[in-house]
């Protein structure tokens, strides 16, 4: 693991939005650096602005000001292709609403992403990573006949089949009950283990955040550092 090179590093990072009565500050002054491999929690309550650290760290939208760099290559030197390309070959998601593709299976959203990089071993790596999520029996099951654990398993295998370097989880157990979003969170932690995944999750749910390795409470847009978690 390198001093000098981490997996993500945020730089008097701060962001705005336009309001009715003016600009609306969402972040101010965020410093941040998350070692490779290391599982970093995001914790706040709803509306505190996690989900939109989340986005400008990976690159989906650029902040008002600072500079945000994924393993030393700062966002804002690339232009828009350069960092879709970035994102596809080097990072995966899984958000709290699944976002599978309703009118494909479960192999065919995994593998659609290997698809478009051209993988030559597409097939072979969904149908594995489908398998490793304990969902070899579902290759050929549309979202709609799958259960929402199952699909938020479906969207695990997709992050993880690609071997991204980081991977961006949106409150991953939110819309989960209490079964499956263990059986998730157990899964998240697994393969980050298995694949030596930088692993960067948002969520209100502290007892998921207490697995991560640090962790960041955000907060009327600032950073306050390891929190004491209950």
């Amino acid at each position: 693991m390198s001093e000098s090179l981490p997996a993500v590093r945020a730089e008097q990072v701060s962001h705005r939005y336009a309001g009715s009565d003016g600009p609306i500050e969402i972040l101010r002054e965020i410093e941040l650096r998350i070692e490779s491999g290391a599982s970093w929690a995001l914790i706040g309550i709803s509306g505190s602005g996690k989900t939109t650290l989340l986005s400008l760290l990976a690159g989906l939208e650029p902040p008002s000001r600072g500079r945000i760099r994924l393993f030393g290559q700062a966002l804002d030197e690339l232009d828009d292709d350069g960092r879709s390309d970035l994102r596809l070959a080097s990072i995966g998601f899984v958000f709290q609403s699944f976002h599978l593709l309703p009118t494909l299976t479960a192999f065919e959203n995994v593998a659609f992403p290997l698809r478009i990089r051209h993988l030559p071993d597409a097939r072979e790596r969904a149908r594995n990573a489908l398998f490793a999520v304990g969902l070899g029996h579902r290759l050929s099951h549309k979202p709609e006949r799958l259960s929402g654990g199952e699909q938020q398993r479906v969207a695990i295998a997709r992050a993880f089949a690609g071997g991204p370097r980081i991977l961006f989880a949106d409150e991953p157990t939110g819309n989960l009950d209490f079964q499956s979003a263990g059986m998730v969170a157990d899964l998240l932690f697994e393969l980050n283990r298995l694949h030596e995944t930088t692993l960067i999750l948002a969520t209100h749910d502290r007892e998921l955040a207490a697995r991560c390795d640090h962790r960041n409470l955000l907060k009327e847009g600032t950073l306050q550092r390891n929190p004491e978690i209950p």
